[in-house]
């Protein structure tokens, strides 16, 4: 139900390497995806290892799922007897893109990350987003900051996951 930032790094660096470790006494080998170089939620994966290595991604267990299957698919995947596996993504990715009921949404250090918590800032691994214009919005761009900050797109920005602060 809940992992450490330092059980993230061990597992990422390569020192943890079986479920054994984290107290799941039934698990095997931990299967652990990575998002591709350069996106959002491998360089939040960078940035929570610091100085660390990130150990080099593994072949997925089957590579039918590979490409066509989003990584919420793939880390509930069980092949020829792996246990399911560990990934990390952003919460609208993770719960309104690509939703998947067989991925367990695990709380980090102790903080689950729901709404609430990711808008009142309990929840540290969120990126915030920002809206910005060179000089006073005009044109397009004011139309898209008015809708963001109306009340149908503050209630949108929530439903997705993400807080509703400053405006």
């Amino acid at each position: 139900n809940d992992i450490k930032v330092q059980q993230i790094k061990n597992i990422y660096s390569g020192k943890t390497d079986f479920w054994q470790t984290l107290g799941w006494k039934e698990g095997g080998k931990i299967i652990k995806f990575q998002r591709p170089e350069g996106s959002g939620s491998q360089t939040l994966l960078q940035y929570v290892m610091g100085d660390l290595p990130i150990e080099k991604p593994q072949p997925a267990p089957n590579m039918d799922i590979i490409g066509t299957n989003s990584l919420m698919k793939q880390m509930t995947v069980e092949y020829r007897g792996v246990q399911p596996a560990l990934g990390y993504s952003f919460k609208f990715f993770a719960s309104v893109m690509n939703p998947n009921p067989d991925v367990k949404f695990l709380s980090l250090n102790g903080v689950a990350p729901t709404s609430e918590n990711i808008s009142n800032g309990t929840y540290k691994y969120a990126p915030p987003f920002y809206a910005m214009t060179v000089g006073e919005p005009k044109g397009n761009s004011k139309k898209v900051i008015d809708w963001i900050t109306s009340s149908e797109g503050q209630t949108l920005i929530e439903k997705s996951g993400y807080s509703k602060r400053s405006v």
